[in-house]
């Protein structure tokens, strides 16, 4: 994580490190607006599969080119960083917790939703 947000340029103190959490916060914050907005017109399972898919995609290629990443474009890796977040929270975390409110009978639901 610190090498992902020494590419902000923010510093080390508590406040830098404070400002770099809120940034990444604020990145992911639009993975769940997209979600929510598409969910109907895109359906759920698609949703989570694209989401799936493009983490696989984006783990992937960190995976294989972090340090050269790294070493010449540190704004890319926070991009690439940035996007995993955003990704994250418009596939499977939107969605888990969608799909498992859903599916279970109403008389069982909260049960059924908290142990899935």
């Amino acid at each position: 994580h610190h090498d992902v947000t020494e590419a902000m340029d923010l510093g080390d103190s508590k406040l830098a490190r404070a400002w770099q959490t809120l940034a990444i916060v604020v990145i992911q914050i639009p993975g769940y607006w997209i979600a929510a907005y598409n969910i109907d017109s895109i359906g759920r399972k698609r949703i989570q599969y694209s989401g799936f898919g493009i983490l696989t995609l984006l783990y992937a290629l960190l995976a294989a080119s972090y340090r050269s990443i790294q070493n010449s474009s540190p704004l890319l890796l926070l991009a690439l960083y940035a996007a995993t977040f955003l990704f994250s929270n418009f596939g499977p975390n939107a969605t888990t917790y969608v799909i498992a409110g859903e599916i279970f009978p109403t008389r069982m639901r909260a049960t059924c939703h908290g142990l899935s």
